[in-house]
């Protein structure tokens, strides 16, 4: 409804562009009618952006979740879930409710979190994967001598 007014305001506006030049209050009418109607179009979009950010978002990190618990159960292989999206639509956030998920944390002893940057570069994200990996193990390592 609300895509339909700001539809309709526009073509209004394009009316008045032809009057506006013999009225001077129907300069400044206008200017103020268009920084409105531009401050609403910003709220749609912003509204509509946010809601497709959020929208399924519990049905995304079930869907994850299973795929990963589902995936233990193929012992000998190693499995890639991919999250893409258009920038801006939180897939780090995804990835890390997903990962700090309590099921997953009992599931898999060993949990690793790794970025990956823009500029990608194999070797340096072998060596985040390596390092990233010893420190968990020490962490595991440290966490079973004390528990014995």
């Amino acid at each position: 409804m609300l895509k339909l007014t700001l539809t309709t305001l526009k073509a209004v506006l394009l009316d008045a562009e032809e009057i506006r030049a013999k009225n001077c209050g129907l300069k400044l009418w206008m200017k103020r009618l268009k920084d409105v109607s531009y401050a609403a179009g910003d709220v749609v979009e912003d509204f509509e952006a946010d809601a497709l950010e959020y929208f399924g978002r519990d049905e995304e990190e079930q869907c994850c979740l299973d795929v990963l618990i589902a995936s233990t159960a193929d012992a000998g292989n190693l499995h890639v879930l991919p999250i893409v999206a258009i920038g801006g639509l939180d897939k780090t956030k995804l990835a890390k409710m997903v990962y700090n998920d309590e099921k997953v944390k009992k599931r898999f002893q060993l949990r690793l979190w790794v970025c990956v940057s823009g500029d990608f570069n194999l070797f340096k994200l072998i060596g985040k994967i390596i390092k990233a990996a010893y420190d968990a193990l020490q962490k595991i390592c440290k966490l079973s001598f004390e528990e014995s």
